[in-house]
């Protein structure tokens, strides 16, 4: 980002600025995000079965969801079924 901060930071609870983004349902955020390089697939959760994507934290806005599906991303059973 332009002032040096780690995109792909979680915050306590292992939450990305992208999944916090998508979980507030906030679109022009998740794609100012998106845009700067942020991982669409990072995997978050400090417990194993809290363990999402920002995919599956887009619940609450369709749009969201297609917005990150267009860019690659994929929920977290997904990536599971490609290791």
């Amino acid at each position: 980002m332009q002032y040096g901060a780690d995109i792909e930071r979680g915050n306590n609870e292992r939450e990305t600025a992208l999944g916090y983004a998508a979980s507030w349902a906030s679109l022009e955020v998740v794609r100012v995000l998106v845009e700067a390089g942020a991982e669409v697939n990072a995997v978050e959760g400090t417990k194993e079965d809290q363990y999402s994507t920002a995919l599956d934290a887009a619940y609450k806005r369709p749009e969201i969801a297609d917005y990150l599906r267009q860019h690659g991303a994929k929920k977290w059973s997904e990536l599971q079924t490609t290791s």
